[in-house]
């Protein structure tokens, strides 16, 4: 084993999420986000348990210009940082509790839908904390709150 062996890991706050063709990593400390082709990804989820000059071995040394580039680019979007000791940096936990039994409802309502008070009372004693209601045509928020009879604490974004 190597002295000095460097590893590439994404910061804590920096949560990868695959897609079909794509991974996305979120920042959720500074709000931004960064994509990726899910190739290039496959470098970076290696890098957390390989180190860098291992990982291009694995490849043949193929791609090391790629994998130094995407490295250090994501050193440079503040995403990511060069370590000898990984091992010093464990992943955040993305356990979340709550005493709800429900946080969130989204409802699509479609120009034929009939919504029904039953619905808003069965929500209310659920103690959901948010609801979002998507109307899949075109309706003024006045309309909305006349017909709901909404209060003005609710949030009504368009």
């Amino acid at each position: 084993m190597k002295d000095k062996e460097v590893y590439f890991l994404l910061y804590a706050s920096c949560i990868p999420v695959s897609g079909y063709k794509q991974t996305v990593i979120c920042d959720i400390n500074n709000e931004v986000a960064k994509i990726l082709p899910n190739d290039l990804f496959h470098f970076v989820a290696q890098s957390k348990d390989t180190d860098v000059e291992t990982l291009k071995k694995i490849y043949h040394n193929e791609y090391n210009e790629i994998i130094d580039n995407l490295f250090n680019h994501l050193v440079s979007e503040n995403m990511g940082f060069y370590t000898n000791s990984p091992q010093c940096f464990p992943k955040m936990s993305l356990l979340w509790e709550t005493p709800h039994l429900l946080t969130n409802i989204i409802l699509d309502i479609k120009k034929d839908s009939v919504l029904e008070n039953s619905v808003f009372n069965q929500i209310e004693e659920s103690g959901c904390e948010t609801i979002q209601i998507r109307f899949l045509f075109n309706v003024e928020i006045s309309d909305i709150k006349k017909s709901c009879n909404i209060s003005t604490k609710v949030d009504c974004a368009q």
